[in-house]
């Protein structure tokens, strides 16, 4: 991959890791390291803590909003860096609409309309963008140490962008 697509790919995969920071949604790892299928992705652990029995349902609501965000978080960042393009989102928006129907519930109720979820789900894109521009200066970091290691834990993603954070 050319090194300009490369660094596109790192501010993309950086953004989702710095919302996730942002909003306390832990992360596997995160690479741009290049597989058959996807040239950059953002894991979460196994399995998938959403379904934690021991979560309240309001816990878990928040949570998979978060996840949601999380989703939303590469599309600005390559606004922001001029490569845009509308092929790029379908997975991330596809994992986004299913964790929305699958464990947001509006209202304390469970499915209640495409409308609803559109609607929340624009809300979530929109706050997505306001994190990646104000957390742009970390983005950038981030992008910089993927480039260098190609994939990065949970806890080195965090010391980049919290590195004065206290990690007991």
């Amino acid at each position: 991959m050319a090194k300009d697509k490369l660094a596109d790919l790192a501010h993309h995969e950086a953004a989702h890791a710095v919302v996730a920071v942002a909003l306390d949604v832990p992360l596997d790892k995160v690479t741009i390291a290049l597989s058959e299928d996807v040239a950059g992705s953002t894991s979460y652990p196994p399995p998938m803590f959403v379904d934690d029995p021991d979560s309240t349902p309001g816990s878990r609501d928040n949570l998979a909003r978060g996840m949601v965000t999380v989703c939303y978080a590469g599309r600005p960042a390559d606004r922001r860096r001029g490569c845009e393009e509308e092929y790029k989102y379908e997975r991330d928006y596809a994992i986004a609409w299913g964790l929305l129907l699958d464990y947001v519930r509006v209202g304390g109720a469970g499915y209640v309309g495409d409308v609803v979820y559109e609607s929340l789900s624009h809300v979530l894109r929109r706050k997505a963008e306001s994190y990646v521009t104000a957390e742009w200066p970390k983005v950038e970091a981030l992008a910089r140490a993927l480039l260098e290691r190609k994939t990065m834990t949970w806890q080195e993603v965090r010391a980049v962008v919290e590195p004065d954070a206290d990690r007991k």
